[in-house]
């Protein structure tokens, strides 16, 4: 089932501004239901309520996340930017899993631009895999034809390459390690790089977001 509804629920409270000292974000997972239901009126009043299943995303903090069926990196709301930027640009998130498994692809949030885009995944500078994407909607949701092994506690990087900037952006938003599920972005994880047919993302502007959101199984 896609993704893409809770993605663009995410964005669309982009009015919300976040104010305070920055500090380790750990998201909550938008689509988890009530621990219980209420119990029924006629039930003894020390009857224990009924559970109900989590949501496949589980809870946040440091209590294990099953991503067996999959799961995907859930961020808080921020104001968006589209970047007046038309150069040719590759924009990334760097993150770290907590656990062997396979990276899907990814969802994300799109600027003005809505051409072809390529997604890529990286290591230590080699590209692993790459999946173009020619839907000029604003949300994507884009699957590498083979799962991409990765390994637990490596600093992976998964980017789009937009031949015309015009991609989605939000300053100052990893000012602090944000943890959700399996995934770990540590400060300053989004990451660019300018050039035609774009390539490996490492330079950190302003601690930004670019709203990729990858896809793990694991």
């Amino acid at each position: 089932m896609s993704r893409l509804p809770r993605l663009l629920a995410t964005a669309a409270v982009a009015a919300l501004v976040l104010s305070g000292s920055a500090q380790a974000y750990d998201d909550p997972a938008p689509d988890r239901v009530p621990a219980h239901h209420a119990a029924p009126a006629d039930a003894p009043a020390t009857a224990p309520a009924a559970p109900t299943p989590e949501s496949p995303l589980g809870p946040p903090g440091p209590r294990s996340v099953s991503c067996a069926e999959g799961c995907e990196f859930v961020t808080r709301p921020a104001p968006e930017v589209a970047a007046e930027d038309v150069r040719p640009t590759e924009v990334g998130l760097r993150t770290v899993f907590d656990r062997p498994g396979h990276v899907l692809g990814a969802s994300l949030l799109r600027g003005p631009y809505r051409g072809p885009i390529t997604l890529r995944l990286w290591w230590d500078g080699a590209l692993l895999a790459e999946r173009a994407w020619t839907h000029p909607g604003r949300m994507a949701e884009i699957f590498f034809a083979t799962p991409v092994p990765v390994e637990a506690g490596r600093e992976y990087v998964i980017s789009y390459y937009t031949p015309y900037g015009g991609y989605l952006t939000s300053p100052g938003y990893y000012t602090a390690p944000v943890k959700h599920g399996p995934f770990t972005a540590p400060v300053g994880a989004g990451v660019l790089h300018h050039g035609e047919g774009g390539g490996f993302p490492t330079e950190n502007r302003g601690d930004s977001t670019y709203w990729i959101n990858p896809e793990f199984r694991g």
